[in-house]
């Protein structure tokens, strides 16, 4: 027979109303008690050692005999006895065959341990009936240790995943990152051409960037601009995650302005670079969504010149008003309440970098520079700067809106946008 649980005072703490209330330690105790009790009976019945009181001596095997023979002859045996009915019940469980005992035993484990959950999560919910509810958080806590028993294990990341990494053919490398890899691939049924972005899992296991990870994913799957890489699925297996994405036929905007003898845009030229990525961060900030890293690198040419915004890593939902604490983005590109660690709002920490961006387009090179991080973050905090020659008034007037040290009187993507139109006849940016 199987051993009732084991009782333990242990692992009890009383709430407020002196009641005792076991902890989660309590309720694996238990748990672990159980299995190991019925393991013992499963050791027992496939003719292990047992207890004294259970086990059979030579005697009582020559008894059993002497019970079948009894039995198979249709008289009533001897000395028949409840223990010895027992003992004669195991005995035949072990003619049906190990298999058929071990699943039978197994099937009374899953009941037992699924009674003793239930148990131990009606005692933790229920501690008063004006507190819990009744018998309906009783049921509750019930179907949770139920559904707890043959639910699957979650996966790392809550990614809505939907599609298979068989659906694509992964072709070359198109570029890496610190934690994840982007390669071209095919869709096989479509033949769509994809970017796939490959994170690695034991590369974001850390709780910070398993977080940032998820977050890039729903704020990438709430944008749609023409100007914003699209996220088209999301494909979560046992050792990679994999963000399948608009595929951008072009460049950097980094590499492309590398690649003039110059290093940097001539006007017109830069003004419409500029006015497609202030329209798809206008597009962000109307959906309370925040980039916080703006810079070249995150900006793709395509071969029409069409601008192309990527990399969500650090964007994250905030009001308009919503002060942010975290200290993150691109040195060079970072606004001043940033590098002196205040508080601050997420749009116009953006507007700050597009400042800075169409600066380095313009002229470049970066308004603010030092030698180590220190004195870089001394100079953005102090604004000073100098334009070199060849930067129109206009132009000028638009980067003094954006460096600008007060938060609250930076320009607005409208207000840059507007600023950043051409008129009919010079096609220059409007003044200011």
């Amino acid at each position: 027979m199987l051993l009732g649980p084991h009782k333990t005072a242990s692992n009890r703490s009383v709430n407020g109303r002196g009641s005792f209330q076991p902890s989660r330690t309590m309720a694996q105790q238990k748990c672990m008690g159980l299995a190991q009790l019925l393991m013992h009976n499963l050791h027992t019945i496939q003719g292990g050692p047992r207890r004294a009181s259970v086990q059979p001596s030579l005697d009582n095997n020559a008894r059993r005999t002497r019970v079948h023979t009894a039995a198979a002859a249709g008289s009533k045996p001897r000395d028949s006895h409840p223990a010895l009915d027992e003992k004669n019940r195991l005995t035949m469980m072990l003619t049906m065959g190990k298999q058929q005992t071990k699943k039978i035993l197994t099937q009374t484990a899953v009941s037992v341990v699924r009674k003793s959950l239930d148990g131990c999560c009606a005692r933790q919910a229920v501690v008063s009936p004006k507190q819990s509810g009744g018998k309906d958080s009783k049921k509750s806590c019930g179907n949770i240790a139920r559904k707890s028993l043959q639910r699957p294990v979650p996966s790392v990341l809550d990614t809505g995943a939907q599609g298979k990494v068989s659906d694509y053919t992964i072709g070359g490398q198109l570029g890496q990152g610190a934690y994840a890899v982007v390669k071209n691939a095919v869709h096989k049924s479509t033949g769509r051409k994809v970017a796939i972005k490959i994170y690695e899992k034991y590369k974001i296991a850390d709780s910070q960037r398993k977080t940032c990870v998820n977050r890039e994913i729903r704020v990438m799957k709430k944008l749609t601009h023409a100007n914003i890489v699209q996220l088209y699925e999301t494909i979560d297996t046992t050792k990679q995650l994999f963000l399948v994405m608009e595929l951008v036929k072009g460049r950097s905007l980094y590499s492309y302005i590398r690649s003039r003898q110059s290093r940097k845009l001539e006007e017109p030229e830069c003004m419409r670079i500029f006015r497609q990525v202030v329209a798809g961060i206008e597009y962000c900030h109307k959906n309370n969504v925040v980039h916080r890293d703006i810079k070249m690198e995150n900006l793709l040419l395509d071969e029409q010149q069409h601008v192309k915004i990527i990399d969500f890593g650090f964007s994250i939902f905030a009001a308009s008003t919503q002060r942010l604490k975290i200290f993150c983005g691109t040195p060079s590109y970072m606004a001043p309440e940033i590098v002196n660690k205040k508080e601050y709002c997420g749009p116009p920490a953006d507007m700050w970098s597009l400042g800075i961006l169409l600066f380095a387009m313009l002229c470049g090179t970066f308004p603010f520079r030092g030698s180590n991080e220190h004195e870089l973050f001394r100079c953005i905090s102090r604004c000073q700067f100098t334009y070199p020659a060849g930067v129109s008034n206009s132009a000028k007037g638009i980067i003094g809106r954006l460096l600008c040290l007060d938060p609250a009187r930076r320009a607005s993507t409208g207000e840059v946008r507007f600023c950043a139109g051409t008129t009919s006849r010079d096609r220059s940016p409007r003044r200011c």
